[in-house]
């Protein structure tokens, strides 16, 4: 519910979307340059590394969570570039065939065409970005829209200095509980500027719990990147005092995103793990 009501806060707002439901009007608020709705959001939305941008319009969203919106024509095609500090929902508003634009939240770069759109979807340390190209006439092809994003989102990427990183892991540090299953816990601890230790404990049964133990270090896209991770069964017997380890599987790889204070593991080599998001407690 809280997803779909965002969804549908934002709909009425984005200037090509595609909805099935109608949308509520919300606040949005002018503003005349890019920098002042960077600053508002956290973000690093940018203007195309190209000559001959017009109309641009520079505003912000007052959603659940604000969403910095830049409004742009170059060479005759109308775009919209978003940025909020959020994974929650899909900030591009946009349905397609009666389902939302972009569904689950992995980091790698996504796109969505739908009748007369085109829209790429990805993650930075400093939220989520969705560019939409209006193109009823199907103008662009899709290969120019994908060259056309990959540069937007190298504009995007985030830099981060060694007491930056630092000061990130130790963000990250505490204890969480998984939303989606109810059954999993975690706790990370931060390494300096080296990583993040992350453990996490899932209960099969009363006498029986899978372990992991990884090391987070953050890539350049803004995920976090294990390839050490330890999996392993401790089954303690009715009665007695220590159990035993079994090692599933040793320098298994993945990652997680982090947003909101969630840790998303869309990277799990465990199938039915896949999902899990963990929130700090």
């Amino acid at each position: 519910m809280k997803k779909l009501l965002a969804l549908c806060l934002i709909l009425a707002l984005c200037p090509f979307a595609m909805s099935e439901t109608a949308g509520l009007a919300n606040p949005v608020k002018e503003y005349a340059t890019l920098e002042e709705i960077n600053d508002i959001v956290g973000g690093r939305l940018c203007h195309p590394a190209v000559m001959g941008v017009t109309d641009e319009r520079f505003s912000v969203i007052n959603a659940e969570v604000p969403i910095a919106q830049y409004q742009y024509s170059l060479n005759g095609l109308e775009y919209c570039f978003r940025c909020a500090a959020t994974a929650d929902f899909d900030i591009s508003g946009v349905w397609i065939d009666g389902k939302e634009a972009f569904g689950e939240y992995g980091g790698e770069i996504d796109y969505a065409w739908g009748e007369g759109m085109k829209l790429a979807r990805w993650f930075e340390i400093s939220g989520q970005y969705v560019l939409m190209l209006e193109d009823a006439e199907n103008v662009m092809s899709e290969e120019t829209f994908i060259a056309i994003s990959e540069e937007m989102r190298s504009l995007t990427s985030d830099a981060m200095s060694e007491s930056e990183k630092a000061a990130f892991y130790a963000e990250l540090e505490g204890e969480y509980q998984d939303n989606y299953s109810l059954r999993a816990s975690a706790s990370v601890s931060a390494n300096g500027s080296e990583g993040a230790l992350m453990e996490i404990w899932w209960g099969n049964s009363a006498f029986e719990t899978c372990c992991w133990t990884m090391t987070l270090r953050l890539g350049e896209d803004g995920l976090l990147y294990y390839d050490d991770c330890i999996c392993s069964v401790v089954a303690v017997e009715e009665g007695a005092e220590e159990g035993t380890v079994t090692v599933l599987y040793e320098n298994g790889a993945g990652y997680f995103s982090f947003l909101d204070g969630i840790l998303y593991w869309t990277g799990a080599e465990d199938e039915y793990h896949s999902q899990c998001e963990f929130q700090k407690i």
